[in-house]
């Protein structure tokens, strides 16, 4: 094949079931399956949705230092004042490895290689912090690294979401943190195996009474605009916010501190690096045809099983589009990615891609397809009409077809599949509680959002919504069922907005407001 055109025309498009027995042989040791080279990793995806993929790589660190200079590039071109020679702090979790029988590594895309040193150089957390595997211990220790250093410029976080994690941790540890920064110690109520405790002492070193009078000054203020009161220099904060969390992080915490994406990337392959505006109007990604071979299939035609591809050049403004890749360090051949992206402008001669949703993610009880976009916009629009909440925390759904007859939320009266919403909200200004009316305000959002699902409705072909409230701390409940029985780790992990086994619908069931 010379040519992308005799590409196209003689590899079929594929999907990971299409691997998944060469994957086998080649994690029992057999080797030149689908790559030439020998690959040194096998990066598990999350396996939330199903059994996990493991996608082979024959230089994970050469893939990711093509697609981390463009996203630096791009980074240092809206935010020059970040200096190579400051500090970021980097909130991090790091995940489990195992061994394949073939010897190759079992990890995960996020894994930093703590093999090299120098490659931490220049974070605030000296080596050992990236090598914890519990997100409060991780937490707590590049926060007192992070703190110490009242200079740094950058945030690092896979996701916002594991961002604000840390800081409503930090809200109830500060003391604590303190009281190391003015003595020069690590907490011995953390859980930390003994090489790794020895290390970070030996990197904190002695404390800095200065700094913890400062911090504590701060903290006493309360916490309001606090990333910005403890780091005034701080010029942006780096990480990818996939379930619009952001919002909440910078109307309290930060303040007008800006956050930047990376681009677009997943386990199997890195899309595009994100622009940013001083270099385009217009948000969203360009592709990287240097690190992968990208195809576009036109959103009408996703249910074919072999679809026309369209190449870079071949793209219309505001179509939308599911993306294949062919990754060569991972074997993957013109593979479906089932994300779909809307082409939101040009940029010079390259589309800018916007994420839209999922198809993994669709819920359908008959044909309406419900995608996660319109759903999202859907519960937001509805909860911004109850004038008592402050905001939406989280949210999950499920197709009333995945409940168990004898689940306390199965309506055993209804002989039309329904969808089952579970919502976490933010208020002060009464007990959660919803009337009909309000519930009635989810319904009315999805049906002026999806033509189809009005449609049913009005047939009476699909029931209404049951909506039900979930008390603080369910989500948090139902990320840690997710991560002890799936191969997800702290850095991964986004809320499942599909609930797709009866176990994480019972996680959010127990956690109701009316139990």
């Amino acid at each position: 094949m010379a040519s992308l055109a005799d590409f196209q025309k003689h590899h079929p498009l594929t999907r990971y079931e299409h691997y998944r027995g060469y994957v086998d042989r080649m994690m029992e040791g057999e080797e030149r399956v689908i790559t030439g080279k020998t690959p040194t990793s096998y990066l598990r995806t999350t396996g939330t949705t199903g059994k996990p993929k493991y996608i082979p790589h024959t230089s994970k660190s050469e893939f990711l230092g093509k697609a981390g200079i463009a996203m630096f590039i791009t980074l240092r071109c809206n935010h020059p004042g970040i200096g190579s020679l400051k500090k970021t702090m980097y909130i991090y979790v790091a995940p489990k490895v195992s061994q394949a029988k073939s010897g190759a590594l079992i990890e995960t895309i996020g894994r930093l290689p703590t093999e090299n040193g120098l490659f931490f150089s220049s974070y605030t957390s000296p080596i050992e912090a990236f090598k914890i595997h519990t997100g409060y211990e991780a937490n707590y220790i590049h926060l007192l690294f992070g703190m110490r250093d009242r200079d740094i410029r950058m945030i690092m976080s896979g996701f916002v979401s594991v961002l604000l994690s840390a800081l409503k941790q930090l809200k109830l540890c500060w003391r604590e943190i303190v009281q190391d920064m003015e003595n020069g110690t690590i907490n011995s109520k953390l859980h930390l195996p003994t090489e790794i405790r020895s290390g970070l002492s030996e990197a904190f070193g002695d404390g800095d009474p200065k700094r913890a009078r400062e911090l504590r000054r701060e903290f006493e203020k309360g916490f309001t605009g606090i990333v910005n009161r403890i780091w005034p220099s701080l010029q942006v904060v780096f990480a990818i916010d996939s379930t619009g969390v952001w919002p909440k992080v910078d109307g309290s915490f930060s303040q007008g501190v800006p956050l930047f994406t990376s681009g677009f990337g997943c386990t199997e392959g890195f899309l595009g690096a994100n622009l940013g505006p001083k270099l385009s109007d217009v948000d969203g990604i360009i592709p990287l045809p240097s690190v992968v071979v990208s195809e576009f299939i036109r959103y009408e035609d996703v249910d074919e099983e072999q679809p026309r591809t369209y190449l870079m050049d071949e793209l219309t403004q505001n179509e939308c589009y599911e993306v294949v890749l062919t990754n060569g360090y991972s074997g993957l051949y013109r593979y479906r990615l089932g994300d779909v992206f809307r082409v939101a402008g040009f940029y010079h001669n390259s589309p800018i891609l916007k994420f839209m949703f999922r198809i993994g993610q669709i819920l359908n009880l008959k044909y309406e397809k419900m995608d996660q976009k319109v759903l999202d916009a859907s519960i937001r629009a509805a909860v911004a009409r109850w004038s008592w909440c402050e905001s939406l925390t989280d949210y999950a759904v499920a197709e009333s077809t995945l409940l168990a007859d004898d689940s306390s939320v199965f309506d055993p009266g209804e002989e039309n599949p329904y969808y089952l919403i579970f919502l976490e909200l933010e208020t002060t200004s009464r007990s959660p509680s919803l009337t009909q009316n309000e519930k009635d305000k989810v319904d009315e959002e999805l049906r002026n959002r999806n033509c189809d699902y009005d449609r049913l409705r009005g047939e009476g072909s699909i029931s209404h919504p049951r909506i039900h409230l979930v008390r603080p701390g369910g989500f948090d409940a139902l990320r840690d069922y997710v991560l002890q029985n799936t191969g997800a780790t702290a850095n991964q992990y986004k809320t499942p907005r599909k609930l797709r086994t009866m176990a994480m619908v019972d996680v959010l069931k127990d956690h109701d407001e009316k139990n």
